[in-house]
C-alpha cells in the first residue's frame, strides 16, 4: 500500500471547498509528489460542481501554482499565465471526484475537460455495468464507468455506489509514474451543521436501492433537488496501493 489521503468537502450556500489534507499521498501523489495539498473552490449548481479556482501547493507556500476558470471568456488562466480553451462540461482532479455526489450521472457516455494548473485534457466515461463489492460495511452494488482520455494515453476505472450518492468506492488508474494505482474508500465522515466538529454515522449501503437513484434524508445526506448539498460536511478517506501494469481491464472485478 502506499498510503492514505484524505478528501474534505465544505459548503456555505452555493459555493464549496474541498481540500486535501497537509500531506498528499494516496490518488493525490499523482499530482502532488511528496507533502503538499490540492484545494478546489467554486460554485454549486443544479447542474453539479462549477471550479473557479484549482490550486496546487508542492511542499511550501512558495511552490503554490494556480488556474483560474474563465466562464465567461471560455477560458481557463493555467500558473504560467497561459490561456487555454475551455469547453464544457469542465472540471478539476478534485471536482471530478465528487461531481456524481452533486449530480447523478446518467447511463449515457459523458465527454468533458479536465484542467490541472498545466494542462487542460478531454476525457469520455462510458457506463460498462453494474459490480457488487466488498466493503467494510458489507458488500455495496456500485456501477464500474470506463474513463478514456481523448489522446489515448490515459486509462481509468471508477465504481460508484448509488447507495452512497455515487461517491467512488473504487478506483484504478494505469499509465502513471508508479504503474497502476488502486484507491479503495476507507471511511465516510460527516460534519453535522449544528454540532461542528462531531462525527455523524457514515452512509452504509442500502443493497435494495436502484441503481439509477439516490435517496436524500439518508445518513450522509446528498445533494437535494436544487443541486446542493444536505447539512453535512463529507469527508472522504482512501487508501491506495500499487498493482503490476496491466491489472486494469475492461470488465474487471473487485
Amino acid at each position: 500500500m502506499i498510503g492514505d489521503v484524505t478528501y474534505r468537502c465544505e459548503q456555505t450556500v452555493d459555493r464549496y471547498r474541498i481540500a486535501t489534507g497537509a500531506q498528499a499521498r494516496g490518488l493525490a501523489a499523482l499530482i502532488v509528489h511528496g507533502t503538499g495539498k490540492i484545494e478546489s473552490l467554486g460554485r454549486i449548481t443544479p447542474n453539479g460542481l462549477k471550479p473557479y479556482e484549482f490550486a496546487i501547493e508542492r511542499g511550501s507556500a512558495d511552490k503554490r501554482e494556480v488556474a483560474y476558470f474563465d466562464w465567461d471568456a471560455g477560458n481557463v488562466v493555467l500558473h504560467d499565465g497561459a490561456i487555454a480553451p475551455l469547453e464544457a462540461p469542465a472540471f478539476d482532479p478534485l471536482t471530478i471526484l465528487w461531481q456524481s455526489y452533486f449530480s447523478p450521472p446518467s447511463r449515457n457516455d459523458q465527454t468533458f475537460s479536465l484542467a490541472t494548473t498545466r494542462r487542460v485534457s478531454r476525457y469520455t466515461l462510458s457506463l460498462e455495468g453494474e459490480e457488487t463489492l466488498a466493503w467494510p460495511r458489507g458488500n455495496v452494488l456500485t456501477q464500474r464507468w470506463h474513463r478514456t482520455s481523448e489522446d489515448g494515453k490515459s486509462e481509468a476505472w471508477f465504481w460508484l455506489a448509488p447507495s452512497m450518492h455515487y461517491i467512488p468506492v473504487k478506483m484504478r488508474i494505469t499509465r502513471t509514474s508508479r504503474g497502476t494505482l488502486e484507491v479503495l474508500l476507507d471511511s465516510i465522515r460527516a460534519d453535522a451543521t449544528a454540532a461542528p466538529g462531531t462525527d455523524a454515522e457514515p452512509p452504509r449501503p442500502r443493497d435494495n436501492t436502484p441503481a439509477n437513484t439516490s435517496t436524500p434524508g439518508a445518513p450522509g445526506q446528498g445533494p437535494d433537488a436544487a443541486g446542493q448539498c444536505g447539512p453535512t460536511a463529507p469527508q472522504v478517506t482512501n487508501r491506495t496501493r500499487a498493482a503490476g501494469e496491466g491489472t486494469a481491464q475492461s470488465g474487471a472485478t473487485g
